[in-house]
């Protein structure tokens, strides 16, 4: 039976990169003590054309068998990572559209986290910004904090959190967050603003309210760094210029949030938020407001 309220749900497509995803999660789980649930989904609009090859009787046995399989295989990869983590780990598959089906079981097993895994297939400059749309949609509709991860290059906890400051915008949830999971992992809080202009008098309005911060992270038995990053426009974009920081510092997640990076997930696609998604080779922690849907 699934545990409500004390759960990582971890969605598993078995591929490499959900797995990878699952790994991830372990550390998660035991800091707040939570249990894991994977989850997987079945899309039937997938193997329509191939079952309208047979009568209905077979079509059903067919979908009953591969649903067996897929049962067998989740509960295997569950029993596997107990046995290496120690975490209570369930298994559940269900029937329907990728995204919608993960976000629904999220809210009904009240979910505090989503861990997702996803490949970005960068063969173009078209795809330059690609997440893959159910990871886009998943970060988009859930009420719980999302951790994509891209890369399979971690480090067995969490040392340096990078929070990618605009002051111009709601930041209190995202600190809040932040000191939260440094508490826990007893990790430095880098805090990061990105420029693309040298005007004085906005340099000088970021370095005081970046001071702020700062101070107010402190207060918390938080330790915390602040760096103003400049870059050249028409050469680096925020969002380079986050990650680049981010590689520098060692950084081993990294939180996004505010109005504007949520402008993204109505698919523009030269954002801020989803090129950090797309290109960032460590975890990154999406958190949406309540308030701001």
């Amino acid at each position: 039976m699934i545990s409500y309220y004390n759960n990582i749900l971890v969605p598993i497509d078995f591929k490499e990169q959900s797995s990878i995803a699952l790994t991830q999660s372990f550390n998660i789980a035991r800091l707040f003590n939570l249990e894991i649930t994977l989850l997987h989904v079945i899309t039937e609009q997938n193997n329509s054309f191939f079952l309208n090859l047979f009568t209905p009787s077979q079509s059903d046995s067919i979908k009953k068998n591969y649903e067996i399989e897929c049962k067998k295989r989740l509960e295997e990869i569950a029993e596997d990572a107990s046995k290496k983590s120690g975490i209570i780990i369930k298994t559940l598959v269900v029937y329907g559209r990728v995204f919608e089906r993960i976000v629904e079981i999220a809210e009904e097993i009240f979910a505090k986290f989503i861990v997702i895994g996803f490949s970005s297939d960068i063969q173009s400059p078209r795809k330059k910004y690609a997440i893959g749309v159910n990871t886009m949609r998943v970060i988009k509709q859930a009420k719980c904090p999302v951790f994509s991860i891209k890369g399979n290059k971690f480090h067995d906890g969490c040392r340096n959190i990078i929070l990618p400051l605009d002051l111009t915008k709601q930041t209190k949830l995202k600190v809040n967050k932040a000191v939260e999971l440094a508490k826990y992992y007893s990790a430095t809080i880098k805090v990061v603003s990105a420029l693309l202009t040298n005007d004085v008098e906005i340099v000088n309005h970021l370095k005081t309210q970046i001071q702020i911060v700062k101070n107010q992270i402190e207060e918390m038995s938080i330790t915390c760094t602040t760096e103003i990053v400049m870059g050249v426009k028409g050469r680096d974009t925020l969002a380079s210029i986050i990650l680049n920081y981010a590689k520098e510092v060692e950084g081993d997640l990294i939180m996004i949030m505010t109005q504007q990076e949520l402008d993204w997930l109505d698919l523009f696609l030269g954002s801020t938020a989803q090129s950090i998604i797309t290109n960032s080779e460590i975890p990154v922690m999406t958190i949406i407001p309540q308030n701001e849907r």
